[in-house]
């Protein structure tokens, strides 16, 4: 779509502690038994625990204001922050404000290429690596997101934190979105 503002994503929404809330429809019987392990880490149809589809819809914001100074790492281009809203999240419609975890890792960070025995060790150049974990909270409601992942790059992966427990994110693939 070429919304400018809104980037929609369908991800799918792995409950870890939940025994309470509806199943969704047999999504999980059209996956073949490489992206049941990919989602639900089984082997087998039967044993998917419950889950929930979720549209999540993201913009991209300004920065949020906090008290520390952005890090070295963070270029222009990335200081964008997000702004996510979803349907009801097993009884939670979440409103969230994340802005870029640039302090993730510490700036002494140093990163260390060993190729073999013979060859000395080298020093990579840290500063390319690309601030792209976000975290916030909103109320009862906390995140801790990331869209690193190269193979999705329009979805976020990590924990959602309610109330009366955590829900894994994960984006789904996107010959999968299709079907839904």
């Amino acid at each position: 779509m070429k919304h400018a503002k809104h980037i929609f994503t369908l991800l799918l929404i792995h409950l870890i502690v939940a025994s309470c809330f509806p199943p969704s429809f047999d999504f999980h019987k059209r996956l073949n038994k490489d992206q049941l392990k990919k989602y639900f880490s089984v082997h087998n149809y039967d044993e998917v625990p419950e889950y929930k589809l979720v549209k999540i819809r993201m913009r991209k914001s300004g920065p949020v204001p906090h008290e520390y100074e952005r890090s070295h790492r963070a270029s222009p281009e990335q200081g964008q922050d997000l702004y996510i809203t979803t349907e009801s999240v097993f009884g939670h419609t979440v409103q969230m404000q994340l802005r870029k975890n640039d302090r993730l890792l510490a700036p002494s960070f140093k990163a260390i290429r060993i190729e073999g025995e013979e060859l000395p060790e080298q020093e990579m150049d840290t500063s390319y690596f690309p601030v792209c974990h976000y975290i916030g909270s909103n109320g009862s409601l906390a995140a801790a997101l990331s869209n690193c992942d190269s193979s999705s790059p329009k979805g976020l992966s990590g924990l959602l934190m309610l109330p009366d427990g955590s829900v894994q994110i994960q984006p789904v693939d996107q010959d999968l979105a299709e079907i839904l």
